[in-house]
């Protein structure tokens, strides 16, 4: 029984002395009353944190490529207040509420633990937490991080498709993820599902041309994907082809059905061949002249309207076979897409364009299957030259060249064809025509002089034209009865339209001296020719 030695007041400390005890306990009583007791009594531990007992230290953790296990290891903490361990695992780099107990159910009661994550080649992160005798778990240690082998293997490839080629069988499936690249293997048809295959190719793409293949020798085919670690997946599904190199039998009576100005129709007879397809090809000629491809077709019949109206053409066909063997060609035929009112002239083609001082020359080419009545010429400050604009238009003519005085500016011009039912042409390419400074026209000279009774007679050669400069329209000779004769110093000057002329009224016994220029349409003189000499005589 105890003693008790009581106190007046609140808030007072009492001491309780045991009877046949040594020690004496200080306690706060509220005398106040319940309240005041209530708020004065000891508060119980927070769970999982007053009560909860320290964090390990020292985890560390070592990975064994060849077993893909992680051993984690760590200090023991103290046995009075730890009961166990729990090991923790989550993703490197991942919050904490990732963490997932590897470990167990029951805390582990020593200070290592093997574990074996997943071997993906993902890089983990290991945390331990102390269980206390009281159930609470510590905060999470320090992490230890290990990265696994890779030996997760990617699926098989699916859909192989083996189609066969007369240069290869093509191979091709459906990409794998995560593969970095896949194998090929090839057995002979005759061994089947079993091989012995052979590996014949490490592509990085879905797909594969086997042109090492013999010709006409069936074939199977399996592919593989691997990773960047090198695991192979299963193989796919096995798939055949036999490269075909054998070309269908040739198209048969091939003839034209129809002519019109819209086109071209063809039909022919296929010959019981393996032709899954048919080729049309047309030329100018049936004579040594390139094949042109028009199209194709799985029909025994074709339309051509792509040709140049009012042009012959000659036309052959040739079978193709799945494996893309082509036969020969089949006998050729000629046919003509028909010229009517309706029908369009070809665009002409400038081939010229030239200013010299204000002198413009265009000169272009035309189509003749198509008849053309008429050109008419547009231009425009811009290289789009507007030809439904009358403003635009600078001439109509019959001829296949322009000259034209112009004026200054930068001009674009276009030439458009109109054929005689009216039906005008597509605008030609425009053009920007190259500008030239004037220069004087050509030199002639001298080839004969002739002396006679109180005259002299000259002939001299037509100078060189070059195409789109102005025409030579006359000569001027100059004359003097002293040597050296120029423009400045010549006794008299006259002009010549032909290649010949004879100076009369000349004093026999005195030598005339004779140099002649050239006069262009623009009135530009061109040099001097050489100097001649002769003196009238008597006869």
């Amino acid at each position: 029984m105890s003693h008790l030695s009581r106190y007046s007041g609140t808030n007072r400390l009492r001491r309780i002395r045991l009877v046949g005890a040594t020690t004496t306990i200080a306690v706060a009583v509220a005398l106040a009353g319940a309240a005041d007791a209530s708020a004065a009594a000891p508060k119980a531990p927070a769970v999982g944190t007053a009560a909860a007992p320290p964090a390990p230290v020292s985890t560390a953790a070592s990975y064994d490529r060849t077993t893909s296990k992680a051993k984690v290891t760590w200090a023991k903490g103290d046995s009075r207040k730890v009961a166990g361990y729990r090991l923790y695992r989550k993703t490197r780099g991942a919050s904490n509420a990732s963490y997932a107990v590897v470990s167990g159910k029951s805390p582990l009661t020593t200070t290592s633990y093997t574990d074996k994550p997943p071997a993906t080649g993902t890089a983990y992160a290991y945390a331990v937490r102390a269980v206390g005798k009281n159930g609470q778990e510590s905060a999470y240690s320090a992490e230890a991080t290990v990265t696994t082998v890779d030996r997760t293997t990617p699926t098989a490839p699916t859909a192989l498709v083996a189609t066969p080629g007369s240069k290869a069988n093509a191979l091709s499936w459906k990409p794998v993820a995560g593969a970095a690249r896949y194998e090929v293997y090839r057995a002979s048809e005759e061994t089947g599902e079993t091989g012995p295959f052979t590996r014949i190719a490490t592509p990085k793409t879905t797909s594969y041309a086997d042109s090492d293949a013999d010709a006409d020798v069936p074939y199977a085919y399996k592919v593989r994907a691997l990773d960047t670690a090198g695991n192979a997946s299963p193989y796919s599904k096995v798939a055949r082809a036999t490269r075909d190199t054998t070309a269908p039998l040739s198209p048969h009576e091939l003839t034209v059905a129809k002519e019109d100005e819209r086109g071209v129709t063809l039909t022919w007879r296929g010959g019981g061949s393996d032709a899954v397809k048919y080729t049309v090809y047309r030329s100018t000629s049936p004579y040594n002249s390139p094949l042109t491809k028009v199209g194709s077709t799985a029909t025994l019949t074709y339309r051509d309207t792509s040709g140049e109206t009012g042009r012959p053409y000659t036309y052959v066909v040739k079978g193709v076979d799945a494996a893309g063997n082509e036969s020969r060609e089949s006998s050729w035929v000629s046919a003509t897409k028909l010229v009517g009112p309706s029908s369009v002239p070809q665009s002409p083609q400038i081939h010229t364009a030239r200013v010299t001082g204000d002198r413009l020359l265009l000169e272009w080419s035309q189509s003749s299957y198509v008849p053309v009545s008429r050109y008419h010429v547009y231009r425009s400050t811009n290289a789009s030259v507007d030809t439904t604009d009358p403003a635009n238009e600078v001439a109509v003519t019959q001829e296949k060249s322009l000259k034209l005085t112009v004026g200054q500016g930068d001009y674009y011009y276009v030439v458009v064809a109109e054929s005689g039912y009216g039906v005008r042409s597509a605008a030609s390419t425009s053009v920007l025509p190259e500008v030239r400074v004037p220069q004087p026209p050509p030199t002639t000279s001298f080839y004969d002089v002739r002396a006679g009774d109180g005259r002299i007679t000259l002939d001299w050669y037509s100078p060189p034209q070059e195409v789109g400069s102005p025409p030579v329209v006359g000569f001027r000779l100059y004359r003097s009865t002293s040597p050296g004769v120029t423009k400045e110093n010549a006794e008299t000057s006259f002009n010549a339209s032909g290649n010949s002329h004879t100076d009369t009224g000349l004093s026999n016994g005195t030598t005339y001296y004779y140099v002649i220029s050239t006069i262009d349409g623009t009135g530009a003189e061109s040099a001097l020719s050489p100097e001649v000499s002769a003196t009238p005589a008597a006869r």
